[in-house]
């Protein structure tokens, strides 16, 4: 009986192809979980702001939405809803996803640098923050000079300064309803 074996020569090209593969494959994946993660940030965003106008409408109380960056950080990485009197936060601090960040552009996100800046100390860390106030009507503050500037973009943090980043989501608010969608490219 003759029986044909493989050479060392097939053997290496085929384990060659297949780690040209398994790499095409590791890059593919990567890319999925980073858009995964943007858009966990976006619908996080959505939630803040929903809970902030729910909270409001429900107890009768001005609220206010934080978005949280540690003191030094050049990045946005959380949020958080506060009582905005007597000053008390209202829902736990919600992180977003790891080198996810809303971005701090005026092209992206407008809406940033029309709210007040602060800083709080959350857990023993000092947080810088920018924020806007709900009212019970639904009446956001402060109000926009421009109505169509409310929205914030996330996306991933090594995002080029300066220019739109291949994936990212946003959130906008309707200026008439106070209502935040997510949009997706």
């Amino acid at each position: 009986m003759n029986r044909r074996a493989f050479s060392l020569i097939e053997l290496l090209v085929v384990v060659a192809i297949v780690a040209m593969l398994a790499t095409l494959a590791a890059g593919a994946f990567g890319s999925v979980t980073q858009a995964n993660k943007i858009g966990q940030a976006g619908e996080s965003l959505l939630d803040g702001i929903e809970a902030a106008r729910q909270l409001a409408a429900v107890s009768g109380r001005t609220t206010e939405l934080r978005i949280l960056k540690k003191s030094g950080d050049t990045h946005y990485t959380g949020l958080q809803v506060w009582f905005a009197s007597p000053e008390e936060h209202a829902a736990r601090r919600i992180a977003l996803p790891e080198s996810v960040v809303l971005i701090d552009d005026s092209t992206l996100s407008p809406w940033l640098a029309n709210m007040s800046a602060g800083t709080v100390s959350i857990g023993g860390a000092a947080m810088a923050y920018r924020a806007f106030k709900v009212r019970p009507s639904g009446a956001i503050e402060p109000a926009p000079s421009d109505p169509n500037s409310l929205y914030l973009t996330v996306a991933a943090a090594q995002s080029p300064a300066g220019s739109t980043p291949a994936n990212f989501a946003t959130v906008q608010v309707n200026p008439n309803t106070g209502r935040p969608l997510l949009y997706r490219p």
